[in-house]
C-alpha cells in the first residue's frame, strides 16, 4: 500500500501518546512511495479524516490522528483524537 509507511510512522507516535505532530509535505513524502500526488498539495478534501473512500485516509485515521493541512505553508498538523 502506498501510504503504509506513513501509517506505521503515525501508529508508532500515537502509541507513544504523541498528541500532535507537525510535518512538512517534504517530511510526509519520505513515508509515501512515489511522493504525494498533486491533489494533496492543492485540495483540502484530500486530507479528509475517517473517509474510507480515500486510501490515504486510512493511514491517519487508524492511527487516531486527524490532519489539519495548511496548503499554503505546505505542512500538516496531525492531532491525536480522543476516544
Amino acid at each position: 500500500m502506498k501510504y503504509e509507511k506513513l501509517g506505521e510512522f503515525l501508529n508508532r507516535n500515537s502509541s507513544n501518546e504523541c498528541k500532535e505532530l507537525l510535518m512538512s509535505f517534504e517530511e510526509i513524502e519520505r513515508f509515501v512511495d512515489g511522493g504525494l500526488p498533486p491533489a494533496a498539495l492543492e485540495h483540502l478534501a484530500w486530507w479528509a479524516y475517517g473517509d474510507s473512500t480515500y486510501t490515504q485516509s486510512h493511514a491517519w485515521t487508524f492511527a487516531g490522528y486527524q490532519p489539519h493541512p495548511d496548503l499554503e505553508a505546505k505542512r500538516v498538523r496531525f492531532t491525536l483524537k480522543a476516544f
